[in-house]
């Protein structure tokens, strides 16, 4: 992988397959990856490798709320 100019990333819709393989690529890369999924517990293995963090949210909804034990992020207070 070629040098990439940023410091995190943010995956949405993570899974097992292609997301997977880009989240491993980005961490050993020295990126800080998140992983937003519906279902964050099919993500625990995937964060544990990668050092990801992980954000409970549907991507469906274009306001979503994202979840952390650490962190809350509400969108809602800035809808147009």
């Amino acid at each position: 992988m070629t040098s990439i100019p940023y410091r995190t990333a943010l995956i949405v819709g993570a899974g097992p397959g292609l997301s997977a393989s880009l989240a491993r690529s980005l961490s050993a890369a020295g990126l800080k990856v998140g992983l937003a999924a519906r279902n964050i517990d099919k993500l625990a293995g995937l964060a544990e490798k990668t050092g990801a963090k992980t954000f409970a949210v549907d991507a469906s909804d274009p306001w979503p709320q994202c979840r952390t034990d650490e962190h809350r992020f509400n969108t809602n207070s800035h809808r147009d």
